[in-house]
Parts: C-alpha cells; structure tokens; sequence
C-alpha cells in the first residue's frame, strides 16, 4: 500500500505545477510559473510565492482559476491562492566555467574615469 504524501506547501505546488505545465503550452508556463513555488500552505489559504510584482498580477488576473483548479484537483477541496511575491533575492547568475561574471570593460570600482 502506497503512504499518501504528506501535504506541504511544497508537494502541493509540485503536483499543481504539474497538473499547470500539462494545461499550458511550455512558453507560457516558464514564462509565469518557472520561478514559481510553494511558499506556505495555512489552513484554507495556499501562498505561492513568485519573483516579482508584474508576475504576481499577471498571475492574479490571467491564471488565479486555473491554479485554484489545480489545487481543488489535486487535495479534493478548495483552497484559496494567495500569490505573493518572494522575500528572497534569486542567486547570482555564474559563468557556464564556474567562475564569478565578470565586470564590463571600463567599468571598475572607480568608474570609466580611473576614479578621478
């Protein structure tokens, strides 16, 4: 007998991204939801959290039924979705080498005037 998953805001966002890349052509769902993820899950009210505010709204007012569809599909009952936009700063992005991105040309700690 399989152990039913414990639910989490992070195995419900799992199995709603899911049910949402299925329903979404893959542009569409990197562009809106790829940054996306559960970020709280308090009694009725599921948070997902998303990197900006143009995200938040967008998702807010194109896509609010469809996830809210995909929460009630997945736990059998409604949950209200709360999107809000994420507390933490996304990682610095790293060369393909592994090694730090590196500054534009002329464009050191003093400027392009040598620091004068």
């Amino acid at each position: 007998m399989e152990q039913p998953l414990e639910l989490t805001a992070e195995t419900l966002w799992t199995e709603v991204a899911r049910r949402l890349r299925g329903a979404l052509n893959e542009h569409t769902y990197t562009t809106w939801f790829g940054e996306a993820n559960g970020e709280a899950l308090d009694g009725d009210v599921f948070v997902v959290a998303v990197p900006n505010d143009f995200t938040r709204e967008w998702i807010e007012n194109h896509f609010r039924g469809l996830v809210e569809a995909a929460v009630r599909d997945t736990i059998g009952e409604d949950r209200h979705v709360q999107v809000e936009v994420s507390a933490v700063e996304p990682a610095p992005r790293w060369e393909p080498d592994g090694a730090p991105p590196r500054p534009l040309p002329g464009a050191g700690p003093h400027g392009t005037d040598g620091g004068a």
